[in-house]
C-alpha cells in the first residue's frame, strides 16, 4: 500500500482555512443574507447577494445553546467578497452549537459554506436543506470541529467544496454521525473527510444516500475511539486519484463495518480498510467496485481483531488481486461473491490467515 497517513495534509489544508477568524460586526447592518440575534439565538433572513454578502461571525460564549436558524428564502453568497458565508463559533459553557436550515437555504462561501466550531461541552447538530458551497480551490463545503460531545451532520441538499465537501473532526467525548441526502463533492481532496480523536470519542456512522465523489478519496475516515466504525452508501461513491472508501480503525477501536450498496471505484483501491481494533470487519457491496492500479478490495485484520467478513454481489476488479484479505486475528476469514472477481496481475481472490 502507498503512503496514506497524509491525515495531517487534509487537517492542515481544512483546519488553515478554519482559523481565518473573522471580527464581530458590533451593531450589524442589515445586508442581503444576515443573521442577528442576540444572546446565543441567531436567525437568518434576506436572499443571497453577492454583491454585498459578507461573512456571519456568529459567537457565543457561556450557556445556554448557540442556536442558528433560518427564515423562508434566506441564502448568503461571499464568493465575491471572500471568506467564510456562515461562521459558529461557542467558545466555552456547557451547551450545544444547532444550525437548523428547514428552509432550503443556499449557503455559498469562498473558502468555507458553514464552520461549526463547538468549544464549550455541548454537541453539534448542524441541519441543511439547501445546497451547501465552497466555491474556492482549497475551500470546504460543512467544516465542523468539536470538543464536546456529539457530533451530528445532516445534509439534506448537495455540498461541494474546492477541497473537502464535508470535514467532521470529533475531538471531545461522543459519537460522531454524518447523514447526506444530496450530492457531496469534494473536488480537490476528499468528498467526505471523518476523523474521531483518541480515547474519548465513540462511534462514527457515515450514511450518504446519494453519490460522494473526492479528487482524492471519495470517503476517508479515521476512528482513534473507542466505537464502531459504520459507512453505508447507496450512491456511487468515487475516489478519482486514491480510494473510493479508506478506512482506519485504531487499536482502541471496535468494530468496521461497510455496506456499499452501489458502484465504489476508486484510482488505487475502491474498498481499503485495515482494523487495529478488538472487533470484526464486514464489507458487504451490491454496486460494482474497482480499483484501478491497486486492488478492487482490500481488507486488513490486525492481531486485536477477530472475524474477517466479505460479500460481494457485483463484480469486483483490481490491477492486483480483485479481493484481498488478510487476517491477522482471532476470527475467522469468509469470502462469498455472486459476481466475477479479477485481478489483472496476480488473483481474484487472495487471502491470508
Amino acid at each position: 500500500m502507498s503512503n496514506k497517513s497524509n491525515l495531517g495534509n487534509r487537517l492542515a489544508l481544512t483546519t488553515a482555512l478554519a482559523g481565518i477568524l473573522f471580527a464581530g460586526y458590533g451593531g450589524r447592518s442589515v445586508y442581503a443574507g444576515t443573521c442577528v440575534g442576540a444572546v446565543g439565538a441567531y436567525t437568518c433572513s434576506g436572499t443571497a447577494n453577492s454583491g454585498t454578502d459578507i461573512t456571519q461571525n456568529l459567537a457565543y460564549a457561556g450557556a445556554p445553546a448557540l442556536s442558528v436558524t433560518t427564515t423562508a428564502g434566506f441564502g448568503i453568497d461571499t464568493s465575491v467578497s471572500g471568506g467564510m458565508a456562515v461562521y459558529l463559533d461557542k467558545i466555552s459553557g456547557i451547551g450545544d452549537l444547532l444550525f437548523t436550515d428547514t428552509n432550503a437555504a443556499a449557503i455559498t462561501g469562498d473558502n468555507i459554506g458553514i464552520h461549526a466550531r463547538n468549544r464549550g461541552g455541548g454537541a453539534i447538530s448542524i441541519t441543511t436543506t439547501g445546497v451547501v458551497t465552497g466555491t474556492g480551490a482549497n475551500s470546504t463545503g460543512i467544516y465542523a470541529s468539536n470538543n464536546g460531545t456529539n457530533l451530528l451532520i445532516d445534509a439534506r441538499a448537495d455540498v461541494s467544496g474546492g477541497s473537502v465537501g464535508i470535514g467532521a473532526y470529533n475531538y471531545g467525548n461522543g459519537e460522531i454521525s454524518v447523514i447526506t441526502t444530496g450530492v457531496v463533492t469534494g473536488t480537490n481532496l476528499d468528498g467526505i473527510s471523518v476523523y474521531n480523536s483518541y480515547f474519548y470519542t465513540t462511534d462514527m456512522l457515515i450514511d450518504t444516500q446519494a453519490d460522494v465523489s473526492g479528487g482524492f478519496t471519495g470517503i476517508f475516515v479515521r476512528n482513534y475511539g473507542a466505537g464502531t466504525t459504520t459507512i453505508i452508501t447507496a450512491g456511487v461513491v468515487t475516489g478519482t486519484n486514491r480510494d473510493g472508501i479508506f478506512g482506519r480503525n485504531s487499536p482502541i477501536s471496535t468494530n468496521l463495518l461497510i455496506d456499499a450498496q452501489a458502484d465504489v471505484s476508486g484510482r488505487s483501491t475502491g474498498i481499503d480498510v485495515i482494523n487495529a481494533g478488538v472487533g470484526m470487519t464486514s464489507i458487504t457491496t451490491a454496486g460494482v467496485v474497482t480499483g484501478t492500479d491497486f486492488s478492487g478490495i482490500y481488507a486488513r485484520n490486525l492481531s486485536t481483531s477477530t472475524n474477517l467478513l466479505i460479500s460481494a454481489q457485483a463484480d469486483v476488479s483490481g490491477y492486483r488481486d480483485g479481493v484481498e484479505a488478510h487476517n491477522k486475528g482471532s476470527g475467522e476469514t469468509s469470502i462469498t461473491t455472486a459476481g466475477a472477481v479479477t485481478g489483472t496481475r496476480y488473483s481474484g481472490i487472495y487471502a491470508i490467515q
